[in-house]
């Protein structure tokens, strides 16, 4: 088959306007028609993190300050070393200078622009027509990964500059041009390539996503050595490794606080288990025939997925049409152009993807964990960003052989049997999936690790019906393409795409837009969990279940709390410091330790405000689940012990089982017995008594008249009392057993009710120690020391002025890491500053030493990564420049003296 000739990127343009304007287009639609009209698309990760985090990134360069601390989160953390807020990637710099959805919305437009006119370049540039380049960047970007990975905006920026890392690749392979006649030596490669290639890179470690740095970079280097294979040009590699160098000197200040932040992170100490949980079941690649086989999200009636992951990390699905122009590709009439054109590359990268993705489920699993960096990874499955760009690939280069063929003098003019049998292959493994689904639904979809609920089913037919339908209609096209005429076969393709993406992409999570107010401070749940926890305070919020996630955005859990200025002792990222998640295990969503809770962990760490459901303090009778709380509970003697209910209800009769001393009877009075409403105060109840049908069952009566929020049992004997059960009667639930998870761990008088929010029920820990407090030097009785607080700017580098009668220790409720400093400058007496290393290590919270008298102590957060990091970014920088600047004057000396040359051996040969 004979090659046509590379259009040059110059021409690009010429021979398709209408592709490429759709390209532009479609994203700039989709996008802002939706945000002009209120409702951004900004949801899932990108609502509770990617956007939060970009907006303090925005607020620090507005002030002058570099983006390296957050203090809303996590009692305090690295910001530009958490790497989730991409600090200085380019499209995060628009918040400075845009309102903060519309910034949001433009790095939206911009990934898929980025990504479909990317791939466009590289097909054209692969001799492909202009149908075929735009329908394989269609589907590529449209489908699959790029679109179910919208909610990490982080991931498919990354994955957007995977095209023109190959535009830039396949352009190093071209040949250096002939030389002239005369010439002393060839003239030199082009050197933008490199300069492309360079620049990918380095915004591609800027997107902060260590997993689209690593899977996209395994994929450019399969393309590249295939290509030092296939040219034996070690010209390629050389190019390839000065891009990568000048890339990762660039970035530095970035990367290299990153890599120093993992070290002492979670993930420092990652276990097999870890690396694999994210892996892709191979059971699960049905999907790539049927994306929404096994449920949805919820959209158009469909029932939500419940399978392994969430759906958008097992969602690999660019169409029925290039996975059948995959299969039939394999087949005999299309050796001649596999072998011409390397097409076995793109096997070659699907296969890697697929088994990469398949982590733990392949004996590779084993080795892949002990690879650095790739084995702190957690999410294997977003590998299949190369089989979807691989299939797309294939396909546009099945679209153009197709057309090519319909023309005798181009290949066989029909498909083969053979080539007919593999591209109706998926789509006879669909049919018969399906096939075994409808016959026996809750079998199948066990067995695909996705159980649908056998009355949620039915809602699933409907789908599946217009599912089929356009993957026999993919199969059949792909399989008698010949019966189409020539002038209607693009069409034909075009159509059929069109209507299998759209219909992919109608049921995508991310066209779900957000409530507004949960953009802004504006909502009422969220306003009113400011207003209890100030400016000083933080917030916890309870509910592991997550059971309504839309009640928690309105809320304003972290970190939607970086947009009120609000602090937490939890956030939501990928990284967080090894010691501060022991010690809280604060790191999953809406989680913490009820074993720190119940001691003195989160009073150090100020917090101030604990929101949960009621849920979670009481258990129904008869639970299947074993009581969760500290069941039994020991009184002491004249003591007393309280219970929640959760929030305010009217109870109708109370029930205790205890067991006592038999040598220390109970008194004849019974148990005393107290209702806590929720004013914060209690109402005497009628003593608990002995009943004849219970052993060591005391109980009593209510009217119902007081809503309460919790009972307290007084122990008025002098010997201890233990209690195996709690349990209430309420006016509207009926029983319930006082042994929730939260039981023993938020308990009066500590934890004081304050009021319900929803289904959310809010309360205040008195317990608090505040932002400072100082202790003793010597560990003895803390002095009667004051502590005023004279500077507290974004960065977290507060300043505040000391006085103690003795040397003590100025205690800081922030969360203690790597980079703190602080200065010590003695007032009263006057004395000379001295710089004091802030333990990062063996305590949770910082602190420093202060002698007798008033001091003013100044916090610094500086990492020495940040420091190494910018010299190295910095000299890399200058460096570059000036091999720019050398470049760019000897560029026009040698093209002068070659064209004298030229010049000379046309005369001679007149």
């Amino acid at each position: 088959m004979t090659s046509r000739a590379r259009p040059s990127l110059r021409a690009l343009g010429r021979p398709g306007p209408l592709a490429v304007t759709v390209l532009i287009m479609l994203p700039v639609l989709t996008f802002s028609v939706p945000a002009l009209a209120g409702h951004p698309f900004i949801s899932a990760d990108n609502l509770i993190q990617n956007f939060p985090l970009r907006v303090l990134v925005a607020r620090n360069l507005e002030h002058g300050h570099l983006p390296l601390w957050n203090p809303y989160i996590w009692s305090g953390t690295a910001l530009l070393g958490g790497l989730n807020a991409g600090a200085l990637y380019p499209g995060t710099l628009l918040f400075t200078v845009l309102p903060a959805q519309a910034a949001f919305v433009v790095n939206e437009i911009a990934v898929y622009v980025v990504a479909a006119i990317g791939l466009y370049v590289f097909l054209r540039r692969s001799s492909l027509s202009v149908g075929a380049a735009f329908l394989g960047s269609l589907s590529f970007t449209v489908g699959g990964f790029m679109s179910a990975q919208l909610v990490h905006i982080d991931l498919v920026q990354g994955a957007s500059l995977v095209p023109w890392m190959l535009v830039a690749l396949q352009r190093m392979a071209v040949p250096r041009t002939a030389s002239p006649p005369g010439a002393a030596k060839p003239a030199p490669a082009a050197r933008w390539p490199t300069v492309l290639l360079g620049v990918c890179i380095g915004l591609l470690v800027l997107t902060g996503s260590p997993e689209a740095l690593i899977d996209d970079s395994i994929l450019v280097a399969i393309y590249g050595g295939w290509l030092i294979w296939r040219h034996r040009s070690g010209r390629i590699l050389v190019q390839m490794a000065m891009a990568a160098a000048a890339a990762m000197l660039l970035t530095a200040i970035q990367w290299l606080p990153g890599l120093a932040f993992a070290a002492h992170s979670q993930r420092s100490a990652s276990s097999y288990a870890f690396f694999t949980s994210g892996s892709f079941s191979p059971k699960l690649t049905a999907l790539t025939g049927m994306p929404y086989l096994l449920g949805s999200y919820g959209r158009f009636g469909l029932p939500p997925y419940h399978g392994q992951y969430n759906l958008a990390e097992v969602t690999s699905y660019v169409g029925i049409l290039p996975v059948c122009a995959a299969f039939a590709m394999l087949t005999g009439p299309w050796r001649a152009r596999r072998a011409s054109e390397g097409l076995g590359v793109w096997y070659v990268i699907i296969a890697v993807g697929l088994i990469l993705s398949f982590g733990g489920y392949t004996p590779l699993g084993h080795l892949l964990v002990h690879i650095p960096i790739y084995g702190q990874q957690r999410l294997q499955n977003r590998n299949l960003v190369a089989v979807d760009l691989g299939l797309a690939v294939l396909f546009a280069y099945w679209v153009d052989g197709v057309r090519q063929r319909t023309r005798t003098d181009a290949g066989p003019a029909h498909p083969s049997r053979a080539e007919r049998a593999a591209a109706l292959l998926p789509v006879v493994c669909t049919i018969c999936l399906v096939g075994a689904l409808v016959a026996s639904p809750v079998i199948l979809s066990q067995e695909l690790g996705s159980p649908v609920p056998p009355g949620s089913f039915h809602r699933l037919e409907a789908y599946l019906g217009v599912g089929l339908v356009v993957a026999v209609a993919g199969g059949l096209l792909a399989a008698g393409w010949d019966r189409i005429p020539r002038r209607n076969l693009l069409q034909a393709v075009l159509v059929l795409v069109a209507v299998d993406l759209a219909i992919f992409s109608a049921n995508e999570f991310w066209l779900t837009a957000p409530p507004r107010p949960a953009l802004t401070d504006a909502t009422g749940m969220a306003t009113a969990v400011a207003a209890q926890t100030g400016s000083t305070g933080r917030f916890a919020i309870y509910d592991p279940d997550q059971s309504d996630t839309a009640a928690l955005d309105d809320l304003g859990q972290p970190d939607l709390n970086i947009l009120r200025s609000l602090s937490s002792v939890q956030g939501y990222g990928s990284v967080v410091s090894g010691d501060y998640d022991r010690a809280t295990g604060s790191h999953q969503q809406s989680d913490l330790s009820v074993a720190a809770l119940a001691g003195s962990t989160f009073d150090d760490l100020n917090l101030t405000t604990l929101v949960t459901r009621p849920g979670y303090f009481t258990e129904p009778p008869g639970s299947t689940t074993a009581p969760t709380g500290p069941v039994p509970q020991t009184v002491p003697g004249g003591g007393q012990h309280a219970w929640y209910v959760g929030s305010p209800r009217r109870l109708t009769a109370v029930s205790v089982q205890v067991r006592g001393d038999p040598g220390c009877p109970l008194s004849p009075g019974g148990l005393g017995l107290a209702l806590l409403t929720a004013n914060g105060g209690t109402r005497p109840a009628p003593a608990l008594t002995p009943v004849s049908n219970g052993p060591g069952t005391t109980a009593v009566a209510l009217d119902g008249s007081t809503a309460a929020v919790g009972i307290v049992v007084a122990n008025g004997s002098s010997c201890p009392l233990t209690v195996d059960s709690a349990s209430v009667t309420t006016a509207g639930s009926g029983v319930l057993l006082l042994a929730g998870p939260l039981q023993g761990a938020v308990t009066a008088p500590k934890w004081q009710f304050v009021e319900t929010l929803g289904s959310f029920a809010v309360f205040h820990n008195t317990g608090a120690r505040g932002r400072f407090w100082v202790t003793a030097a010597d560990g003895g009785p803390a002095p009667a020391a004051s502590v005023r607080v004279t500077a507290d700017p974004l960065t977290g580098n507060q300043t505040v002025v000391v006085t103690t009668p003795r040397p003590a220790r100025v205690v800081r409720s922030v969360a203690t890491a790597p980079g703190w400093s602080a200065t010590v400058r003695a007032t009263q007496p006057a004395g000379a500053s001295r710089r004091v290393a802030v333990p990062s290590s063996g305590a949770l919270v910082q602190s420093v030493p202060v002698p007798a008298g008033t001091s003013t102590v100044t916090w610094s957060y500086r990492p020495a990564s940040v420091t190494v990091g910018a010299v190295i970014s910095l000299a890399g920088a200058a460096a570059l420049a000036a091999l720019g600047l050398a470049w760019t004057i000897r560029r026009p000396v040698g093209r002068a003296r070659r064209r004298r040359r030229a010049g000379g051996v046309g005369r001679t040969e007149r």
